[in-house]
């Protein structure tokens, strides 16, 4: 630090200080990413030299630097987003010219020299690319040339589909069928059932479900065939019986993600072929397909033989023929 002024002959300017301060320096910067229980991830440690972190919707960041300084103010600066007209030309800058989207405060500690945020992140979360800038008590700012990302991930809704082929089948009034469906998350299942309408006039429909027998909830597969006993609806011919699947997967918040199959069409008939027959039938076109495919690749092998066998013979045969030329003309 130093005092100064400026004189010219008798003439003086009062006496002007200047204090040489070092610039706010981010010491330390760790994150730390807890993903919600549910999903079974594993936490994630981050530290200043890392730039891109994934997390999953609803985990929990924790983000605490340290300062070389006490500061006045520390923010995340969010690069990502859109921007209108307006609010662009106005908007705030790096020194590079990237416009800050937008802004999220790092509460201080008591000595200012440290700052954190706990926060749980969610899809409407801000995200993309950002950088961490401290404002000290004279305006000076930290450097903003480290970038990093975060990506935010949702937890997706589970995919649901009938496991088999009977689409506009028909079924007895006192048939006992097995109705198939395979599930798949992304972290786990926590429900499965099946929905059934019973339209028995235009005016009267009934609705009602089955839950899987024996489910076990947190597996990020299964198959399950309900076992459906239509002798106790009491049904009519003539009456449409409509079935979907439903599953939800283990996501608490803001509410679990749900699927449902599309919706299956059966008409009651006295003289229906057994349920399944459709499955059946494609299940021996594939096979058919499958012994023809053999045969063809069998056949063509029995050739390709069969070319190898008569090569073979004439090179035998000319082989031959040479040695009983080589002994005549001994």
């Amino acid at each position: 630090s130093f005092v100064y002024h400026v004189s010219a002959g008798r003439s003086q300017t009062q006496s002007y200080r200047i204090d040489v301060v070092p610039l706010p320096q981010i010491k330390k910067l760790q994150i730390e990413i807890s993903p919600p229980p549910y999903t079974g991830l594993p936490a994630q440690f981050h530290d200043l030299a890392l730039g891109e972190i994934l997390v999953v919707e609803q985990s929990q960041w924790d983000v605490t630097a340290s300062f070389n300084k006490p500061v006045e103010s520390a923010e995340i600066l969010w690069l990502d987003g859109e921007i209108n007209d307006n609010k662009r030309i106005s908007a705030e800058q790096l020194a590079d010219g990237t416009p800050v989207v937008a802004k999220t405060a790092l509460p201080l500690s008591g000595d200012l020299m440290t700052a954190a945020l706990n926060e749980v992140l969610s899809l409407e979360s801000p995200s993309g690319r950002f950088t961490i800038r401290a404002t000290d008590q004279d305006g000076l700012t930290s450097a903003t040339d480290v970038i990093r990302r975060l990506t935010i991930v949702a937890d997706n809704a589970p995919l649901i589909q009938f496991a088999d082929q009977e689409q506009n089948a028909a079924v007895k009034p006192d048939d006992i069928i097995n109705v198939p469906v395979t599930v798949v998350d992304d972290f786990g299942i926590d429900s499965l059932e099946l929905h059934y309408e019973i339209k028995r006039s235009e005016a009267f429909v009934e609705e009602g479900l089955l839950a899987a027998e024996d489910f076990v909830p947190g597996r990020q597969q299964y198959r399950h065939a309900f076992r459906f006993d239509l002798s106790k609806l009491k049904l009519e011919p003539g009456t449409l019986l409509s079935l979907r699947g439903r599953t939800t997967d283990e996501r608490p918040v803001p509410r679990p993600n749900e699927a449902w199959t599309v919706t299956r069409n059966l008409v009651v008939n006295r003289d229906a072929k057994p349920y399944g027959d459709q499955t059946l039938s494609e299940q021996q076109r594939q096979t058919e397909q499958v012994l023809d495919a053999l045969n063809t690749e069998l056949k063509k092998q029995r050739e390709k033989a069969k070319e190898l066998e008569d090569a073979a013979k004439q090179a035998n045969s000319e082989k031959k023929d040479w040695q009983n030329e080589a002994d005549e003309q001994e």
